[in-house]
């Protein structure tokens, strides 16, 4: 793109995010300056030289969504110092945490070889990219919208070895760590057109944690009236590139699992539900067809409902006082011909307490004391009056017996 379009706009680059590490060590150190909406103009100081790259990784980390997306961009232009450790303006880095959806490493590497005084120039553009994490149906997209050069849509190679190298990720960026990509994986680049754009896509499938791989194609300058394209790349027009790579993370990266703690009487049953919530902390709803199950180390009668996580336990009446923690293991549905599905744990912590001692059988309240005395009482007094009785029968026939005694006298 020829500068002479590249003046007025400017904006200013977001500081990168806290999760974000800086530039990685294959990326050009940044200076104060800004790149415009444009990724292909630029404003930059020639004095300085030096082109701020913005970050790349637009991941998707909320509700629960796993989304890994990158974009990666950069320029060719003479002007620019160091032009090919320069020109890069968006790249991807590792995040503080390695675990979350799109940490790698991803840049658009960019030269150029041949002569421009025989006009044989060639546009190099070579991208490396490694990831920390696993990503999933991992795709790359490429729209060439710059009209100043040409791809030539033979060139495209795609390589993870390197001979006498780890990794051919680490042949070119020195960074080591990082195994060769499963490239069988990889489907057939397929060429198109958008927008009176050429295209490329292709298949990367699932890209194992710490593992990487590079691709690169190459293309020429456009001639302009009066001039070669070799000439025009001397004389000041800029080139540039995109990439978009995306895919998923894990669902076990992105959905945090736990178990409310909870207690019991020995003796009885307890229901607990799991929860999950995000990277962000957000509450989400778990995928349909996650399945929760208890491991080998569970004590006996507990019970969990696979498709819920719901976990049941009657506790034996024996169970001794104390906290039990119970294991769960979910799977997620996030499988495909590569991948059998990520695996979570979660710990649901229960405490057992004593059983509730027997009511007592003697009387608990005033009222029954006060009705068992009046019963009492009652039964008391008909004692004394059936003795009454039996004396008062017994005088008088003592009475009658001594009458009859004086008669017969």
């Amino acid at each position: 793109m020829n500068k002479n379009f590249k003046a007025g706009r400017q904006i200013t680059l977001a500081a990168l995010a806290a999760a974000t590490v800086a530039a990685s060590p294959f990326i050009a150190a940044s200076a104060a300056h800004a790149v415009a909406d444009d990724a292909y103009l630029q404003d930059y100081d020639n004095t300085a030289g030096q082109i701020d790259p913005s970050v790349g990784n637009t991941s998707s980390l909320a509700n629960g969504h796993c989304a890994v997306n990158w974009q990666l961009q950069s320029v060719i232009d003479l002007d620019l110092d160091h032009y090919s450790n320069n020109g890069f303006l968006q790249t991807v880095g590792p995040l503080a945490e390695p675990t979350l959806p799109g940490s790698g490493y991803g840049s658009l590497q960019h030269f150029y070889l041949g002569s421009i005084a025989n006009d044989t120039v060639q546009l190099f553009w070579r991208i490396p990219i490694a990831v920390e994490g696993e990503v999933i149906d991992a795709s790359a997209n490429l729209v060439f919208d710059d009209e100043d050069w040409t791809v030539d849509q033979t060139s495209f190679e795609q390589y993870s070895p390197f001979a006498g190298f780890e990794s051919a990720f680490a042949r070119f960026t020195g960074i080591a760590g990082f195994e060769p990509h499963d490239d069988a994986q990889m489907s057939t680049p397929i060429w198109g057109s958008s927008g009176g754009y050429t295209t490329l896509s292709f298949g990367l499938g699932d890209i194992q944690p710490y593992t990487s791989t590079v691709f690169q194609f190459t293309g020429t300058p456009n001639a302009t009236p009066g001039a070669t394209g070799s000439e025009n790349l001397q004389n000041g027009v800029a080139y540039g590139a995109k990439l978009t790579v995306s895919g998923r993370s894990p669902l076990a990266s992105c959905h945090l699992p736990s178990y409310a703690e909870s207690a019991v009487e020995a003796g009885s049953s307890v229901t607990v539900l799991p929860t999950f919530v995000g990277t962000q902390g957000e509450a989400i709803t778990v995928a349909a067809g996650t399945v929760f199950s208890l491991d080998s180390t569970a004590a006996p009668g507990l019970v969990i409902d696979p498709a819920t996580g719901a976990l049941t336990w009657n506790v034996p009446a024996a169970e001794p006082v104390g906290t039990v923690d119970v294991p769960v293991v979910i799977t997620y549905p996030d499988h495909d011909e590569f991948s059998t599905g990520s695996v979570d744990h979660a710990t649901a912590r229960i405490n057992v307490t004593a059983q509730a001692a027997a009511a007592p059988e003697h009387p608990d309240s005033p009222e029954q004391h006060d009705e068992l005395a009046a019963t009492g009482s009652e039964s008391a007094s008909q004692a004394l009056a059936v003795g009454a009785l039996s004396t008062g029968l017994g005088a008088l026939l003592m009475t009658l017996r001594r009458s009859t005694t004086s008669q017969k006298e």
